[in-house]
């Protein structure tokens, strides 16, 4: 067995979940990396640097359970945020696999100013000045065109109409395409999930809850529990007898969903003839209990179970792609 299929093995016996149960050798398959949003918490290291410091040992670094992994000496930083992994889930590479690139650009009407204005421009600083001058009394002429259409606007006639029916031409409009940008890449994959026993109907059933848990927010009750700024926000801070605050939990903050990490694998290594997929937010995912169109069902664990599930799924990446990041695999 190789090294890449051995760590493979030993990633899924790691309580990630997979369907279905024999992926990790006769399939290709996506891995859905769940990444959950944590804060930094540098009050934890200032706490210690100002506080007794003969109380507690000296802190070399900070392990996986503290909130930062960073030591007492390096230079102070503004409090951030930072993914931390969650676990995995595997499923089949879908049937709809696409990708489509979506520069933005739209046709405007640049006018006499945009059509000239910009070789005028630049004649007059490379320095030659009788070009500027053809170019301007060229702007100036069409704009004496632009000046009419604007009369005749504000009267609330259609210039083009008018100059039609007169002469039989319209106002040049000097079209151009204007670069607007590129959206963000958008994916949607679908799965039909059948289980062929006990065991992958509860792999199912874990995954369907898993992705729909982490996709939603959970409520929380203060801005931000390891900063001040958190603390000095909380307008239903309550005191005890004691002195310490204690706060009632409501409903005043709804805290960000996980994001992914997508990738195409097979046996463990990265499948390069498919580009890759930046960080994504899940923006919907939908489950068909019924996929065939009636309800059918089987026995399992005492109690009926669907033979089948539609599971749909749409990502939105978190970031543009580039020229450059074509060149890197994207």
């Amino acid at each position: 067995m190789s090294d890449a299929s051995k760590d493979f093995t030993e990633t899924l016996s790691g309580g990630n979940l997979y369907w279905p149960s024999n992926i990790q050798h006769q399939y290709d398959y996506m891995e859905m990396e769940i990444l959950r949003f944590s804060q930094r918490n540098i009050l934890k290291r200032d706490k210690w640097l100002r506080g007794d410091k003969k109380s507690e040992p000296v802190p070399t670094s900070w392990g996986p359970d503290d909130e930062m992994d960073i030591t007492p000496e390096t230079s102070r930083e503004a409090s951030t945020t930072k993914l931390i992994p969650k676990g995995k889930i595997l499923l089949p590479i879908p049937d709809n696999v696409s990708y489509t690139d979506g520069p933005q650009w739209s046709d405007q009407s640049v006018n006499a100013l945009g059509k000239f204005g910009a070789q005028v421009v630049a004649d007059m600083v490379s320095g030659q000045h009788e070009e500027a001058a053809g170019s301007l009394a060229q702007a100036a002429s069409v704009g004496q065109t632009m000046i009419v259409k604007g009369i005749l606007s504000k009267l609330g006639v259609d210039p083009n109409a008018v100059a039609q029916n007169i002469g039989g031409k319209i106002a040049n409009p000097y079209l151009q395409q204007i670069f607007q940008g590129v959206g963000m890449r958008h994916f949607d994959f679908n799965w039909k999930l059948v289980p062929r026993n006990e065991k992958e109907q509860m792999s199912i059933t874990k995954i369907i809850k898993t992705l729909r848990s982490n996709i939603l927010p959970g409520f929380s009750d203060d801005f931000s529990e390891n900063t001040a700024f958190g603390d000095l926000i909380q307008p239903d801070a309550t005191y005890g007898e004691d002195g310490e605050n204690s706060y009632t939990q409501v409903d005043k903050w709804l805290t960000v969903p996980n994001i992914f990490n997508l990738k195409w694998k097979c046996r463990g290594t990265e499948i390069k003839s498919l580009p890759k997929l930046k960080q994504c937010v899940c923006k919907n995912i939908s489950v068909q209990y019924t996929p065939d169109g009636v309800w059918a069902s089987h026995m399992m664990g005492g109690s009926p179970q669907p033979i089948a599930y539609n599971l749909t799924m749409s990502f939105g990446e978190m970031s543009i792609v580039t020229n450059s990041d074509v060149v890197a695999g994207f």
